[in-house]
């Protein structure tokens, strides 16, 4: 994942992940959650906040309310759509360039490909 919008897409799809399954009503209410620490009810010297989180307010308590109002808002289901498809073949989400790195870097193709063979072009 190369961008911080990817990884506020993937962040929030992680946090939400015990509510979709119906183990909690709230991501807070998750044991194994970081949303408690992002939301300002605990601290976790494990976490280390990213980028991305401290850019959401000047203040601790600033980030915590735009993070409670991020949370809120939920995963767009194509945004839930195309995760799940990256991860359940294996590949990077993010921009081609970032692709190419990570095919590189693990010498294999990490661009998602639709399931099925591929449409053939119509000939002359």
């Amino acid at each position: 994942m190369d961008s911080d919008g990817y990884l506020l897409m993937v962040h929030r799809y992680i946090e939400l992940n015990p509510v979709r399954a119906a183990l909690v009503a709230l991501p807070e209410s998750y044991r194994w959650s970081s949303a408690r620490a992002y939301l300002g009810l605990e601290y976790n010297p494990m976490l280390t906040p990213h980028a991305g989180y401290t850019a959401l307010g000047a203040t601790p308590k600033a980030r915590a309310v735009a993070y409670s109002h991020w949370l809120q808002a939920g995963i767009q289901p194509q945004e839930r759509e195309r995760i799940v498809a990256y991860i359940a073949q294996e590949r990077a989400l993010g921009s081609p360039r970032f692709q190419d790195m990570v095919g590189r870097a693990l010498q294999r193709s990490v661009v998602y490909r639709p399931a099925g063979r591929p449409v053939k072009e119509q000939g002359d």
